[in-house]
This record gives structure tokens, C-alpha cells and sequence, in this order.
């Protein structure tokens, strides 16, 4: 079973403070100076600074995406990952980057964020011009929580393929006596047949999915005989 603390460690943060003056490399020390002022981010993921600078190069401002919320809601954190922000309830969560997210050296991380912590960085207003959570969100949060990468993919279905190509176990039978076909239901879910859920993912145990480069994926979360996918935040869908 999962730990006690598990909620807690997969809880994300943001802090924010503003930075005065320079630090001076020929002194080595640092020079408090007035005109010289910065708005500086440290974001959380469990125990992991997943981004630590300057507010500006946090938020990519006309960075390419599929519409102009995309464009104007998104991060690039420092691990050369780019991710879209999504609301949902009281909650704001990462999702993969859908222009980028199937190449090899993308790596995402799954977060989520109360309003409230949010709004450290963007206004109300701001807040609710970002894009809804939606299904499809949900299914690649969860998909790319298996850090699966290969060279010689170029588009997000082909990922979806080739990552189900790899299983060749999942410890749950119902799932495991027919991987192709089960995972590829629930890639193609549609809005009308799921709904999305918020859990306690601290009273669930994991389910691990072995692939064939020996990374076991913890994709499932399991309470009794109820499955969830194991997005590695708060939100998920009920699958059996």
C-alpha cells in the first residue's frame, strides 16, 4: 500500500519573491542595489525543484501552440520540458505539450496546483481564460507519466503505439490478459463514456506495468476492485 505521506509528496508548490540586487562575481558577494529587481519562481514536485529563476523564463509568451491560450498558458521548466496548464475545479494541472511531448528528449512532469497557489503567479482573470481539463488531457498526463521515449516517433499516436507495444506485464489480470486490446480502449476513450474524478491517491496501491526496456511504470491505482489511471496527480478516471 501506499504510504501515509505519499499525498503529500505528490503535492506541487509554488514560491515567488522578489530578488534585489546583483551578486557580484569579482567581490563574490552579493550587491543590494534597488535597480535591479526580479521576480524569481522556485516550483516544487515532491522533493524536486522542477524550475528555480526568473518569472519571465518560466512563461513562454509567444511560444507556438495549438490555439492562443496554449500560446499564452503554458511553462518551460528546466528540464527542456514545455507544458500546457489546464483548470479543473479549484485545481490548476500540467499536460503534456501535444506539439512535442512524442520527442525523445521531452520528459514530463505531472503536476497540480490549488487557484489559490496559482494566483502567485497570473490574476483571476487570467485564471479562467486557461483551457478546461479535458479527457484527452487526463489520457496523455497519464501516458507520459511512463517516460517511454524512442527516436523514431513523430506524433502522439505513434507514442501511444509504441509504448503499448512495450508492456509485457501489468500486475492486474483483468488488464493483463489482453494488454494490446485493453490499453488501446482506454487510449480511445471518448468524453461521453468516462467522467473525470478527483481522488485521494494516498488510499490506493499502485499497479506496476513492466516494459520491455525494464522500466516498471506504476500506471494503475487500485482500491479494492476499483482501477484508476495513475496520472501522478489528483485527477484521474475510473477505468474497471
Amino acid at each position: 500500500m501506499l504510504s501515509e505521506n505519499v499525498k503529500w509528496e505528490r503535492e506541487s508548490i509554488i514560491m515567488k519573491w522578489t530578488e534585489v540586487g546583483f551578486f557580484h562575481e569579482d567581490l563574490g558577494d552579493w550587491i543590494y542595489d534597488d535597480r535591479y529587481e526580479k521576480e524569481m519562481i522556485k516550483i516544487m514536485k515532491k522533493d524536486k525543484a522542477v524550475f528555480w529563476g526568473e518569472e519571465y523564463n518560466l512563461k513562454w509568451r509567444n511560444y507556438y501552440g495549438e490555439n492562443k491560450n496554449e500560446e499564452k498558458y503554458n511553462w518551460e521548466l528546466s528540464n527542456c520540458e514545455n507544458v500546457y496548464l489546464r483548470r479543473f475545479g479549484n485545481m490548476i494541472y500540467t499536460v503534456p505539450n501535444y506539439l512535442e511531448a512524442h520527442e525523445k528528449h521531452y520528459f514530463f512532469t505531472s503536476m497540480g496546483f490549488t487557484v489559490e497557489n496559482m494566483k502567485l503567479i497570473y490574476s483571476n482573470k487570467e485564471i479562467l481564460e486557461m483551457e478546461i481539463l479535458t479527457l484527452k488531457d487526463v489520457i496523455y498526463q497519464w501516458l507520459f507519466t511512463s517516460h517511454y521515449s524512442d527516436d523514431f516517433i513523430n506524433n502522439l499516436k505513434e507514442y501511444a503505439s509504441a509504448l503499448i507495444n512495450q508492456i509485457y506485464f501489468v500486475d492486474d489480470e483483468r488488464i493483463d490478459e489482453n494488454i494490446d486490446k485493453n490499453f488501446r480502449k482506454i487510449v480511445n476513450l471518448k468524453e461521453n463514456e468516462v467522467k473525470l474524478e478527483r481522488i485521494d491517491i494516498s488510499k490506493f496501491e499502485t499497479v506496476d506495468v513492466y516494459l520491455e526496456n525494464g522500466t516498471v511504470w506504476q500506471a494503475f491505482l487500485r482500491k479494492n476492485e476499483k482501477l484508476y489511471l495513475n496520472t501522478d496527480v489528483d485527477v484521474s478516471i475510473r477505468i474497471l
